[in-house]
């Protein structure tokens, strides 16, 4: 199987290998699963669990095709798996054992992977093409309310009550916080496919842009906007500091400051003129000027957690166990069942010390290589290696930020996405001709 690349120059093919493959199944992965399991036509019938097997046979090829194994800080994620299963093994749910199979097979495909050249522009491609598809379905959720009320009728009775009793429109997908996952992504994706190819904002540039901002902001979800600032701040940061040989591009610093005027400007006229608009961000700023009602909802599973921990300190009370304790808790009619909404206390609850302790090392042990994988790229002037690696610190900062107040650990949209940020900070890049035309367009002062 091959594809055609087209990069810089007509006279370049690039083919895709069978990793190439895998992982773009792997990448597309989670919208497949939050799909399928949305509709009654396909989870309904042929059952809930058939994603979960397509992600199974993936990663045994990747397993069989990469036979050669190196040495990596990696296998860290393999053991905190293992501290799981000997605190949880004869507590452990289907639900549960299912959810550490999908966290074993996105830390395979690292391990497989590590060091080993892949194509990272592919990665961004289907980020971006998962990004603008349910960004396009946010929109037309909005303006036509077509999956809200008009194809309701298809989800799951699970999905179609999740999307009945929130007010916001996520499009296809029944819960918000997977889709502004998807469309944050997409963004950042996008810009990092612009820098890398070296491409001047267009139209088309500035129209997928504006279709992803649109529909982040429909979404209203400001948590995201904090994690991603965030997230910036802290690879901007840190790269500057790391980058010794960086002077500063007056001519390139006056474009961007101009291009946000430019922006705002437009932004501020739009909002005035255009009703729409207007709602849209009058709806999202509102959730920052008054109170939240969720954080009073909120301390309570903080505190469900917190006292559970100090019961069972060393291993938990079980991996996927927590949920079960929040039946009922806020209506005693309701089924419902809830996580802690902090990845982190929920850790405590359900692994106790050890577990969170062994998590933390493998989190900040693979985000603080991808910072060292930095400043390596830097000292040796790589920038494709370089935009790569900003590219999946941010992806990683995003899941540890967003830690803090979701539970994207248990979530398998947010646990891939985080993954493939690992990925592209532990692989090679295997275009050597893109990386030397930059470099030449670096030397000419255009980068």
């Amino acid at each position: 199987m091959a594809l055609n690349i087209q990069l810089y120059s007509a006279n370049e093919r690039h083919y895709l290998s069978l990793n190439d493959v895998l992982i773009i199944c792997f990448s597309l992965w989670p919208l497949f699963w939050n799909i399928y399991v949305s509709f009654s036509f396909t989870a309904g019938v042929l059952g809930g669990h058939i994603p979960v097997y397509v992600l199974w046979f993936i990663t045994l090829l990747a397993v069989i095709v990469n036979t050669k194994i190196k040495k990596s800080a990696l296998w860290i994620w393999l053991f905190f798996i293992g501290v799981v299963l000997l605190g949880s093994i004869s507590r452990l749910s289907s639900t549960a054992l299912i959810n550490l199979s999908v966290l074993l097979c996105a830390t395979l495909f690292c391990i497989l992977l590590y060091k080993k050249p892949i194509n990272h522009i592919l990665i961004l491609k289907c980020l971006i093409f998962c990004g603008i598809f349910i960004a396009v379905t946010v929109i037309l959720d909005m303006l036509f309310g077509m999956f809200q009320r008009t194809l309701i009728g298809l989800y799951t009775e699970r999905a179609a009550n999740a999307k009945q009793t929130i007010s916001v429109n996520s499009g296809i997908l029944p819960y918000t916080s997977s889709a502004g996952g998807y469309i944050c992504m997409a963004l950042v994706s996008y810009i990092t496919l612009l820098r890398i190819q070296g491409r001047k904002l267009r139209a088309v540039s500035w129209v997928v842009i504006a279709l992803l901002v649109i529909s982040f902001f429909i979404l209203r979800k400001r948590g995201f906007t904090l994690d991603m600032i965030l997230s910036f701040a802290i690879v901007w940061f840190v790269g500057n500091i790391m980058n010794k040989k960086r002077k500063i591009n007056i001519k390139r610093s006056v474009q961007i400051i101009s291009a946000f005027f430019a922006v705002l400007i437009v932004g501020i006229v739009l909002y005035f003129s255009v009703s729409g608009i207007r709602e849209i961000v009058d709806n999202y700023l509102v959730r920052f000027s008054t109170d939240d009602t969720t954080l009073s909802g909120r301390t309570v599973l903080y505190d469900l957690a917190w006292n559970r921990f100090r019961l069972h300190p060393v291993f938990g009370i079980g991996w996927g166990n927590y949920r079960g304790l929040t039946t009922g808790i806020f209506d005693s009619t309701s089924d419902s069942t809830y996580a802690a909404h902090n990845v982190y206390l929920q850790l405590l609850c359900e692994t106790g010390v050890v577990g969170t302790v062994v998590f933390l090392m493998a989190s900040f042990g693979t985000l603080i290589y991808g910072f060292k994988k930095l400043k390596s790229s830097l000292s040796n002037d790589n920038p494709i290696s370089t935009i790569i690696i900003q590219c999946g610190l941010f992806f990683q900062l995003f899941f540890l930020t967003y830690c803090m107040s979701g539970n994207p650990l248990y979530d398998y949209n947010f646990l891939v996405l985080y993954f493939i940020g690992i990925l592209m900070t532990v692989t090679q890049e295997k275009i050597p001709k893109l990386t030397k035309y930059l470099s030449i367009r670096k030397a000419e002062g255009e980068v």
